[in-house]
């Protein structure tokens, strides 16, 4: 974030294209707020969009792990998630379509992912509410499936401008990733290629947040030297080069961080080793 910041937009703005950072946005990304910043219609021109989702989970976990540090009662737990996922569903509502940037960018009308993976882990913790939804894990699963294409029907594929999607949209997505969690737990699919997805979601994060600004640089680069390409040669160009870009930027984002923490793992295994001679 802090190197797109600096460099990117004197590197871009270079190219001959207008890359401004919105007044306000450099203090709601650094504060973990920008979620608020955009939930007000205020757009970044630095297509810094993605950066909202950290700032989400951020504000998320402050106030849940508030609520879990105060509150171990389990009943007590689920009826304040379900309240949430009400208050969430309420606020979209009230939105409505003319507000639908509050609805996708605020705190309170994105937690539903969260809320579900909490409700999950809460009835994990009761020993036979667990056995049941492992025995029940593809009937529950079926139902999300279900669920979800009705979703996918009502709001003609997830349309933005229906209004129905955010009502229906984010709870049937959280729960049927909530129920594919628990079938893999179910039936403890831990495959070869499960685990090398699995490795290669660990660069999604970055991809994501890199996606927008990555676009708009190669763009800008081929409106200098290749403008005079065949329209449909250069999106393809442009979008086949931005892939490339995004991944090779993710993994290598993800290798420097992997050997950061290994080094620093050692770091923490010597000292403790130490710690112990000396005493």
């Amino acid at each position: 974030m802090c190197p797109l910041i600096i460099f990117g937009v004197d590197l871009i703005n270079s190219l001959g294209n207008t890359f401004v950072l919105n007044d306000g946005l450099l203090i709601a990304l650094l504060t973990f707020t920008s979620n608020i910043f955009f939930a007000n219609s205020q757009w970044s021109g630095v297509a810094l969009e993605g950066m909202f989702s950290i700032a989400l989970l951020i504000q998320l976990i402050i106030i849940f792990a508030g609520i879990l540090f105060f509150i171990s009662k389990r009943s007590t737990l689920l009826i304040i998630f379900l309240s949430f996922e009400l208050l969430a569903i309420g606020l979209r509502i009230y939105f409505g379509s003319q507000e639908h940037w509050r609805s996708y960018f605020f705190t309170f009308t994105r937690m539903d992912a969260f809320l579900m993976g909490l409700t999950l882990g809460v009835l994990y913790t009761h020993t036979k509410v667990r056995i049941h939804l492992l025995n029940n894990a593809l009937i529950i699963f079926c139902s999300a499936i279900i669920l979800f294409t009705s979703a996918v029907y009502l709001t003609q594929g997830m349309f933005f401008g229906n209004a129905l999607t955010t009502h229906l949209a984010y709870p049937a997505i959280a729960f049927f990733a909530v129920s594919l969690i628990n079938l893999l737990y179910r039936y403890e699919i831990n495959t070869l290629w499960l685990k090398k997805a699995s490795s290669f979601g660990k660069i999604a994060y970055p991809i994501y947040l890199l996606k927008l600004p990555a676009v708009y640089f190669i763009y800008s680069v081929l409106l200098i030297y290749a403008a005079d390409l065949n329209p449909v040669a250069f999106i393809g160009i442009c979008f086949i080069v931005s892939l490339i870009f995004c991944f090779l930027v993710g993994g290598t984002w993800h290798l420097l961080y992997e050997n950061l923490k290994i080094n620093f793992e050692k770091i923490l295994k010597i000292k403790s080793l130490k710690a112990l001679n000396c005493k």
